[in-house]
């Protein structure tokens, strides 16, 4: 198959193939002297959706745990996300406890007919730390070195979402998920499961993007990300 390389300039929808580091398969045992040989387990499938665009989004300042909620176009990217994921069915809808990633969920909730909306902790935005809520040019002049005081590893960023997701393997195998989260979490995420060929430093995701990945396998595998097309008419 061919390799669509990043490019972090273009947010289209950029599709990476192959690679993608395997994840622990879980704990298997033997039923007696059954040696039929068992099925292969289940697919699960997680579409990852960044929240919909804040003032904080539009003026540039960098957010972190800060619980700032959409503005009105946020909530018009949130429908349109809605919108494209309604063309197939899903089963389960999970969000960060941040308000703009549990409003997004909610309204593509409603559209999808999902009751119930999980939250888990582990997909929560990074902490930046004293950075949060300054532009670039606030954090260069407060910050010239580089250096953040609070700022949360990426490290500890990619562990906590590496949990989360094994936490949705064991509990729901075999479902389609769609997880509302945030840049930085989803770039973990993706930076995981490529071996660093995207995601964190290197691709710029936008507010309501979709990104698809799928459990086969015993591993992870990268569909598409950063899929941004449903997003057309809200565009200036």
């Amino acid at each position: 198959m061919s390799e669509q390389r990043p490019d972090p300039d273009h947010d289209a929808n950029e599709v990476w193939v192959g690679g993608s580091a395997p994840a622990s398969p879980g704990a298997t045992g033997l039923r007696g002297a059954d040696t039929t040989p068992a099925g292969p387990p289940p697919v699960i499938t997680v579409c990852l959706v960044r929240h919909g665009e804040t003032d904080w989004n539009h003026e540039g300042r960098l957010q972190g745990r800060e619980d700032v909620p959409l503005n009105e176009r946020g909530r018009d990217q949130a429908a349109l996300c809605a919108a494209l994921l309604a063309r197939e069915g899903w089963d389960i809808l999970v969000t960060s406890p941040l308000s703009r990633a549990a409003q997004t969920g909610r309204i593509i909730a409603d559209r999808l007919k999902i009751g119930v909306v999980l939250v888990m902790e582990e997909f929560i935005e990074r902490d930046y730390g004293a950075a949060a809520g300054l532009t670039p040019r606030e954090r260069e002049e407060r910050f010239p070195g580089g250096e953040w005081p609070g700022l949360e590893s990426r490290e500890s960023v990619a562990t906590r979402c590496r949990a989360g997701l094994s936490a949705l393997v064991e509990r729901y195998p075999g479902r389609r998920i769609v997880v509302v989260s945030h840049r930085a979490a989803i770039n973990a995420i993706l930076a995981d499961l490529s071996g660093g060929e995207i995601g964190s430093g290197k691709t710029v995701l936008a507010n309501a993007c979709l990104s698809l990945v799928r459990f086969r396998s015993a591993a992870w595998e990268i569909e598409s990300y950063n899929v941004v097309s449903h997003l057309d008419e809200s565009r200036d």
